[in-house]
């Protein structure tokens, strides 16, 4: 009986350290690239900043176009295999993905030259050039981090977004010191790649670890259909809207104001990073908590705990931004930006809706992807509205980022009503 206990307060005791050491690393990363985000605003202009952030966002959309629903169904699928012992065969398919969506952008990279060319718009080549790289980084290093994420082994998964971070800082900036705008995009790109390959090295090393199940059950080719398409539909809607505003602003206001923009969505970036944090970890054990026969309650439950528990976290640390902008160290740079109190009270209001994320997950563990597109479609149609209202009565931009605060919280509550409409236990 002793023994029994023993050994349930040392297992007890190393979830407790693998959770803090992912928190901690996740934590810190976070911090390093809120960090280089403030560096690269002093360092460039307001134009560049505008640009680099035009660049990286339109990349990291053109990574979820490019996937077609490959990578998102890796959400659930890997997982779901990692639990039923078929480890290699979550390394073979991140392996196959990421060969099939390079091709992708290579095919994509061409024909959209060839249409530039065709359309003499050749100062656009070298931007679509930092996009296709940017995304092809990104790609690999969402493959990776998804078989990693599926795994226990949390600790790894903090680390490789901690290296990300490291390197992207250092790579980054140096980049944009050196070069400008283009410079903090291939930092960016260089840090994605050294990640992926990490990952993938982790990756193998634990399928075919000695605790891995025999070879018979590891020959199993993954079943295909586990609702990625209608996650990858999805996702194309809400970020859409996310990634593509950066664009939209520079395009209607001018360069100038997309990179106030791009300042401003600094501030959003703290919340959704820890938000990004912790639903790396809950988000596929939501997944496995539906596999062991949890109820719909219970998981509802779960997901608003963590909810509430970011939201908090993300308020106390927007009011010393908040502080800092307004007050000290950072109001040169709250000037050089324009940046008011309305639009940071909008901003973090959007930032806590992200929240619905953690739904996002619940939803694909029951196989509700139907569902949750509708939500993401609701929430685009809400955004597109409030574009045209922007361009029709020549809204603000603080008013654009109100608008797409509403379109969040829309596609939340659609959640919450979808998910108990059609409860089944």
């Amino acid at each position: 009986m002793n023994l029994n206990a023993s050994l349930i307060v040392h297992r007890l005791r190393a979830a407790l350290s693998a959770r803090l050491y992912f928190l901690g690393a996740m934590g810190t990363a976070a911090v390093l690239t809120l960090a280089r985000g403030f560096i690269l605003a002093v360092i460039l202009d307001v134009e560049g900043f505008g640009v680099y952030a035009i660049v990286a966002s339109v990349g990291l959309f053109a990574s979820n176009v490019l996937s077609f629903g490959r990578i998102e169904g890796f959400m659930k699928s890997f997982p779901r295999l990692w639990m039923a012992g078929q480890r290699r065969s979550v390394v073979a398919s991140a392996d196959r993905a990421l060969l099939d969506v390079s091709l992708r952008a290579v095919a994509s990279c061409v024909f959209a030259g060839i249409l530039i060319y065709a359309l003499s718009l050749n100062d656009y080549l070298s931007i679509l050039f930092f996009i296709v790289l940017f995304s092809v980084g990104s790609i690999a290093y969402n493959i990776y981090s998804s078989g990693i994420r599926s795994t226990t082994e949390l600790r790894l998964f903090g680390f490789g977004n901690l290296v990300r971070a490291t390197t992207a800082i250092a790579f980054g900036v140096l980049g944009a010191w050196l070069a400008g705008w283009p410079g903090a995009v291939v930092g960016e790109i260089v840090a994605a790649a050294v990640a992926a390959l990490l990952m993938r090295c982790w990756l193998v090393r634990l399928a075919e670890s000695t605790t891995a199940p025999s070879p018979d059950a590891l020959t199993v080719d993954p079943p295909r259909d586990y609702g990625g398409y209608w996650i990858f539909v999805s996702i194309i809607l809400v970020s859409a809207p996310l990634y593509l505003d950066r664009l939209f602003v520079g395009h209607v206001f001018g360069a100038a104001s997309a990179g106030s923009y791009a300042f401003v969505l600094l501030f959003y970036m703290i919340n959704s990073t820890i938000v990004a944090i912790i639903v790396q970890s809950v988000g596929p054990q939501l997944v496995m908590m539906e596999r062991s026969g949890a109820t719909l309650l219970r998981q509802v439950k779960t997901a608003s705990a963590w909810s509430a528990a970011c939201i908090f976290a993300g308020a106390a640390q927007l009011a010393a931004a908040a502080f800092a902008v307004f007050v000290w160290p950072l109001e040169s740079l709250g000037d050089k930006y324009g940046v008011t109190v309305g639009t940071f009270v909008a901003i973090s209001f959007l930032s806590f809706f992200r929240v619905s994320e953690f739904f996002d997950w619940l939803m694909i563990s029951r196989d509700r992807e139907k569902d949750m597109t509708t939500a993401s479609a609701l929430f685009f149609a809400t955004t597109v509205l409030g574009a045209g209202a922007v361009i029709q009565f020549d809204l603000s931009l603080e008013q654009l980022i109100w608008l797409l605060a509403l379109a969040r919280g829309i596609q939340l509550a659609a959640q919450l009503i979808l998910l108990f409409r059609h409860q089944t236990r």
